[in-house]
């Protein structure tokens, strides 16, 4: 009689942990849910209201074809202050002059470091990141 006493108890205990954790999932569930839906509307406002203007960009020949870095810069995905950044150079570190541009009346290089590895390694940065070898 205890036993089964005791199983029953057990049995009873078990299945309101199951309950409680399964309720907890499901408001986890919807919670992320909600989120995502409200991440997807901020981006699409962010779109909507942040169109992207006519952009000039006028290419330049480059004065030199390599340079070293003075300060820590980022080298963005294309040449614009709210380009992506794909990677990250510091003070010193020797580089190679691919290309130039001006955009908003801004220098920009394209240049390329093939010493960090293949990945991330050619992108833009600012003129002011540059001291021209």
């Amino acid at each position: 009689m205890f036993g089964l006493l005791f199983f029953l108890i057990l049995l009873c205990g078990y299945g309101y942990i199951f309950y409680y954790f399964s309720n907890k999932l499901n408001l986890q569930k919807k919670q992320v849910l909600l989120l995502k839906q409200h991440n997807e509307s901020l981006k699409n406002e962010l779109k909507y209201n942040n169109p992207i203007k006519n952009i000039k960009i006028r290419y330049i020949n480059p004065d030199a074809n390599s340079g070293t870095i003075n300060k820590y810069c980022n080298i963005h995905l294309y040449p614009m202050e709210n380009s992506p950044t794909i990677n990250s150079l510091v003070k010193g570190e020797n580089i190679y002059i691919v290309d130039s541009a001006e955009v908003s009346n801004k220098l920009w290089y394209e240049i390329t470091c093939f010493y960090k590895g293949v990945i991330n390694t050619k992108g833009w940065i600012k003129q002011d990141c540059i001291d021209i070898i």
